[in-house]
């Protein structure tokens, strides 16, 4: 896996030392699928946990693959533009208040 990363990085990227974590940005189409109600008419809990984990790689699959174009293309160097600390920051601020009730329900 280390070497595929690195020869990933070291062929096709920017030669930058990789690190291999979760993102933030999977956190709104996990969400999205886990709360879809097409998964409530399952009654078995081991059904359920397996179409919703195949729900969750599709959407996974459809997300990474709209960044992995935003990037090669070069579409999110023209947004970036408009963007500075200053209104990035408020973003991720309400995007994480916006999941508070999700991880902390009983607050």
């Amino acid at each position: 896996m280390k070497i595929q990363i690195w020869l990933s990085q070291g062929l096709f990227g920017k030669r930058l030392p990789t690190v291999v974590v979760g993102s933030y940005t999977n956190i709104i189409p996990i969400m999205s699928v886990v709360q879809a109600s097409i998964y409530n008419s399952y009654t078995d809990p081991y059904e359920r946990f397996t179409q919703t984990i195949r729900g969750i790689q599709g959407a996974m699959i459809i997300s990474g693959s709209f960044q992995m174009v935003m990037g090669f293309l070069g579409l999110w160097r023209n947004a970036a533009k408009f963007l500075s600390p200053l209104c990035g920051v408020p973003c991720v601020t309400f995007t994480g208040l916006g999941l508070y009730h999700l991880g902390f329900p009983r607050y």
